[in-house]
């Protein structure tokens, strides 16, 4: 068996080759004998496809896992700091009720 991809093609051709006792199986070969190697390879394209596409769905669930945890911390950092500067603005709004009570008491 041998692979083969052009560049810049998503593409991937399999070059293969079975060979039986009584020698390479062809289009030449008897027809039943062709079809159940046609459909042998066909069955195991299907399985190395499934398993290149569950290997490309685990990688992009990962990827997708870090972009969550990332976009969670940040949205942390970002609720903290608006909790930070909510508390400052308080301290801030009662320094001037402060100011401003002591000054018509005053």
């Amino acid at each position: 068996m041998k692979g083969e991809q052009r560049k810049g093609s998503p593409l991937l051709t399999a070059h293969v080759s079975i060979q039986s006792t009584n020698g390479y199986i062809g289009p030449d070969s008897d027809s039943e004998v062709y079809a159940a190697a046609v459909a042998f390879v066909q069955r195991h394209s299907t399985a190395i496809r499934r398993q290149l596409a569950q290997q490309e769905l685990s990688a992009s669930e990962k990827t997708l896992i870090g972009c969550r945890t990332t976009w969670s911390y940040w949205n942390g950092k970002r609720n903290e700091r608006q909790q930070v500067l909510s508390r400052a603005m308080s301290a801030q709004l009662k320094l001037l009720r402060n100011d401003h009570d002591t000054s018509r008491n005053g």
